[in-house]
């Protein structure tokens, strides 16, 4: 019989949608794993290899959920196709208008 091989770890997601998933997979990979339904604005909890917990929390958010995906906060200025001008991925949006319609030259 042949002996059972733990699957390498670049085989092992980053993350798990749960708890008892990120547990299993940081045990198989020897690495931490995020987990993604504790993941928010401002903190992220991993499962580490020897089946304790790790939690980090910000003061402020560092990313923002686009669909149903997380990115990182990015305040770098891009023109929408409304034509507004916004941030790129923040946790309040805010846009600025063109009011060139209101200015006239003499």
């Amino acid at each position: 019989m042949q002996p059972v091989l733990a699957a390498p770890a670049a085989s092992i997601p980053d993350s798990a949608p749960d708890e008892a998933t990120a547990a299993a997979y940081a045990r198989a990979g020897d690495k931490q794993v995020e987990v993604a339904s504790e993941t928010t604005e401002t903190s992220k909890t991993l499962a580490n290899q020897d089946g304790s917990w790790a939690l980090t929390e910000y003061v402020h958010p560092v990313r923002v959920k686009q669909g149903t995906t997380w990115t990182p906060i990015d305040t770098t200025l891009e023109r929408r196709p409304d034509g507004s001008i916004g941030p790129k991925a923040v946790a309040v949006d805010v846009s600025l208008k063109s009011m060139s319609h209101l200015v006239s030259f003499l």
